[in-house]
C-alpha cells in the first residue's frame, strides 16, 4: 500500500509497480525526457480523462 503526502498545489503518494510496468513506465519517460514520476502522473492523469469521457458517452447514449 503506499503513503499520501499533502502539498498545496498536488497530493504525493508513493505506490508500487511490478517490473514490467515499471519498465514500460521506465521507456515511457525517457523517451519523453521527464522522470518516472512525472511520466506516472502524466498516464494516470489520461486515464482519467479516458474513464471520464466513456462516462460522458455513455450517458449521451441513454
Amino acid at each position: 500500500m503506499g503513503s499520501i503526502h499533502r502539498r498545496p498545489e498536488r497530493r504525493r503518494f508513493t505506490g508500487q509497480l511490478d517490473d514490467e510496468t515499471f519498465d514500460e513506465v521506465r521507456t515511457l519517460a525517457l523517451r519523453a525526457g521527464v522522470s518516472i514520476a512525472e511520466q506516472t502522473r502524466q498516464l494516470i492523469e489520461f486515464g482519467l480523462e479516458a474513464v471520464q469521457d466513456e462516462k460522458r458517452a455513455a450517458s449521451q447514449e441513454r
